[in-house]
């Protein structure tokens, strides 16, 4: 079992600094499954917004249209089996009065047709949600798409090679360029010899 030398182990980090390079690595993951995840799903996200949106219209109209139908129904049975209303209604369609009787004339607007339905509480369609028109331009502008992916491919990146356990040790040796880019790779190479 190869064992480490002392001079390339590295050195246990401060509590309170591997808690911070910890959250920051954690941090940058998180941010890059958020970018990524926008980058892939927006298309269908966007799509599916839009499809859910034209169902709820139809589907309000289609109780609009089915209360019209129940009402106009009801107009059906009370003309075939209801006299009195079905004089009432060809005396107003014909403007038919019977004799003796007095009229007043009302204007069109407060005129009453019992084959009109009532305005019925037709519960309109959600809006469109605030975020579509963002997320439609993630979904179409294909050159934020790829800044996108890079962002979140760099953000994975920076977070595996800057925010490791050996972060706060490599902290150290920023003043020179050739010993930081060492400790940064020496991690990665082997020191023992191959049997």
């Amino acid at each position: 079992m190869p064992t480490r030398t002392a001079e390339h182990a590295t050195p246990a980090p401060h509590p309170r600094g591997g808690t911070v390079v910890s959250l920051l690595f954690w941090g940058c993951l998180f941010a890059s499954a958020i970018l990524y995840s926008v980058w892939a799903h927006a298309p269908r996200f966007v799509e599916w917004t839009e499809l859910n949106h034209k169902f709820q219209s139809n589907q309000a109209e289609l109780g609009g249209l089915q209360s019209q139908l129940r009402h106009l129904q009801r107009v059906a049975d009370a003309l075939e089996r209801n006299p009195d209303f079905a004089a009432r209604v060809a005396r107003s369609e014909l403007d038919a009065v019977r004799p003796g009787a007095e009229t007043i004339r009302l204007p069109q607007e407060l005129g009453v047709d019992p084959r009109i339905p009532a305005e019925t509480n037709v519960v309109p369609p959600p809006e469109l949600p605030w975020y579509l028109p963002e997320l439609r331009n993630a979904a179409e502008n294909e050159v934020l798409r790829r800044r996108l992916v890079l962002l979140a491919t760099c953000l994975v990146l920076v977070a595996f090679v800057f925010f490791n356990d050996g972060t706060l040790h490599l902290l150290g040796s920023l003043h020179s360029p050739g010993s930081f880019a060492r400790r940064v790779f020496a991690r990665y190479i082997r020191t023992d010899a191959p049997p």
